[in-house]
């Protein structure tokens, strides 16, 4: 037994997300992702993109988009 088969894979618990986006935008999501060094398998992992984007989501930031948004209509 290898020392990596020995010890326990760390188990996150994670929801299944679907979206229907512009043609371009996995690639471009993908693209950011590996540029903020979020990858997995290699490639660049939109679920830890979208993961990092919800932590900087408080009620703070929500009201000041909120706010924004009013004054745009």
């Amino acid at each position: 037994m290898t020392l990596d088969m020995a010890r326990p894979r760390k188990e996150e618990k994670t929801v299944s997300l679907h979206a229907r986006v512009k043609p371009g935008t996995p690639d471009k999501l993908k693209a950011l992702a590996i540029l903020l060094g979020l990858t997995h398998g290699g490639e660049g992992s939109t679920g830890k993109l979208l993961d990092k984007v919800a932590d900087l989501v408080t009620e703070e930031t929500l009201g000041l988009l909120v706010d924004k948004n009013k004054g745009d209509g």
